[in-house]
């Protein structure tokens, strides 16, 4: 089981545990098996969380490590739970990958998260392999419906968009808000959007 809350999607069926199953939501069968969830830093989760944000967006900017935010923002990462016989330690897969037990493993396959005293929406990226298929509009999806539920209508988001990702998020209802800044050494668009 995983450290959860019922994150109150209402295109998605909510487990038992409390975890919302992806799926014919996200358009694509490579997704009926993926389990959105809220994890904290120090959960069992937490270093494929790390792992996966360090692989897709940290190292290809040269950043070693960012943590900063962590223990002050909600975290809602996208999993597959595989039996140890039939995990694959190869290629995409062992990104993200945690042990979870002799007989099961978790691959960590998306995450984002919300700093709540910034109001911002941080450090959203989906492993390579599953990029374009619905799981990253899934993650979104996932924290609004988590906001709305426990901080109400009306919540602001804001982000700092890679300029790749700015139409990504336009297609979710974000807008761009000032000129483009650079961050990282990768120009950036101020957005938000009210929920």
């Amino acid at each position: 089981s995983y450290e959860s809350v019922d994150l109150g999607c209402d295109h998605a069926a909510v487990g038992a545990s409390g975890t919302v199953r992806s799926g014919k939501a996200a358009g694509t069968a490579e997704l009926d098996d993926v389990v959105l969830t809220t994890i904290v830093p120090g959960s069992k989760l937490y270093p494929g969380e790390e792992h996966l944000r360090f692989k897709v967006l940290l190292e290809p900017v040269g950043i070693a490590s960012w943590s900063q935010f962590d223990d002050e923002s909600v975290h809602i990462v996208a999993l597959r739970e595989v039996s140890a016989a039939d995990d694959v330690a190869e290629s995409d897969a062992t990104i993200g990958r945690v042990v979870l037990s002799e007989e099961r493993v978790a691959h960590v396959l998306g995450v984002v998260m919300y700093h709540v005293g910034e109001q911002r929406l941080m450090q959203m990226c989906v492993a390579s392999s599953l990029q374009r298929k619905g799981l990253g509009r899934e993650l979104v999806s996932a924290l609004e419906a988590y906001l709305t539920h426990y901080a109400g209508r009306g919540t602001y988001i804001t982000l700092h968009a890679r300029q790749v990702a700015a139409g990504f998020y336009e297609k979710l209802g974000y807008s761009v808000h000032g000129e483009p800044f650079e961050e990282v050494g990768v120009p950036h668009f101020h957005m938000h959007k009210t929920l």
